[in-house]
């Protein structure tokens, strides 16, 4: 077990820290007594970590996005690291998503998604590489139900997400002579501030749309938001925190832990054959 007698001197970096997920992840890891590096993209997310008073966090300024701002995090995690302590965990969580067709996306959206979901786990495991391998640790990704089953209107959020799981496979054998586990987390529907924004975003990216593309495209966009922002939609951050959990501490830990029925569902309907599967999500989606 890594977090094996869960003192402040075993600490876990956490990217996107003061999301839902994330949130839940290092209240969980506060309560087990363990040092938390939350990473928190501005004042605003940091004022929301602050806010939750608990003991052993250490809020760090960090935008995935920047090679800069990564490398500046490390550098203050080494910094501040307890007498004794070492980075036992690494958690990649922070992640955006725009739902809507290609065409509707700007490239300053699309660029964003690539640049937080992936390039962001990337360059900070990376960089965090030469703690973690101090001795054994583990690496966690936030990857997603739609990283093995896409959907439509949601596709560069979906290639990111395919493309986490290539990384964290490769990962994982990269890894292995280092001592580093390395575990994908693949969560259906969360009830977090980004799926509560849906309604939002979802009017936004229907006015840009054209009258003819709203009739191919709406039904499938609004299908989306219903599933994931519903009052009864999804499941609660804490399960997806207490999966990474599991990832972080477990004498064996799994290679992949989808969570929610969703997921599950998804993770077996990714084996049928694409006609079978193209019909249920064009019926499900109305296209």
């Amino acid at each position: 077990m890594v977090i094996d007698k869960m003192t402040t001197d075993q600490c876990v970096l956490i990217s996107g820290a003061a999301g839902g997920i994330g949130r839940a992840l290092v209240s969980e890891l506060s309560q087990a007594g363990v040092t938390v590096f939350a990473g928190a993209l501005n004042e605003q997310e940091a004022a929301l970590l602050a806010a939750d008073a608990l003991p052993n966090i250490i809020t760090v300024p960090m935008d995935v996005s920047s090679e800069t701002s990564v490398e500046q995090a490390v550098q203050a995690v080494a910094a501040q690291l307890p007498p004794g302590g070492r980075l036992v965990g690494l958690v990649n969580n922070a992640g955006v998503d725009y739902n809507a067709p290609l065409q509707y996306l700007s490239p300053a959206e699309i660029r964003r998604m690539v640049e937080v979901n992936l390039l962001g786990a990337i360059l900070l495991t990376r960089a965090a590489l030469p703690l973690l391998r101090q001795g054994p640790s583990r690496v966690v990704l936030t990857g997603s139900a739609t990283g093995f089953m896409a959907a439509p209107t949601v596709s560069t959020y979906a290639s990111t997400k395919f493309a986490i799981e290539g990384l964290a496979d490769a990962l994982r054998l990269e890894f292995r002579p280092l001592g580093i586990r390395v575990a994908v987390v693949e969560p259906g529907v969360v009830r977090t501030p980004m799926t509560a924004a849906a309604p939002q975003m979802l009017a936004t990216m229907l006015a840009r749309m054209s009258a003819d593309d709203r009739r191919h495209y709406e039904a499938a966009m609004r299908k989306i938001v219903e599933l994931s922002s519903a009052q009864s939609a999804g499941i609660a951050p804490q399960q997806v925190a207490a999966a990474m959990l599991h990832a972080l501490t477990a004498p064996r830990p799994r290679s992949r832990y989808p969570v929610g029925r969703d997921a599950l569902g998804a993770a077996w309907l990714r084996h049928l054959p694409d006609a079978m599967r193209d019909f249920i999500q064009g019926r499900l989606f109305g296209l």
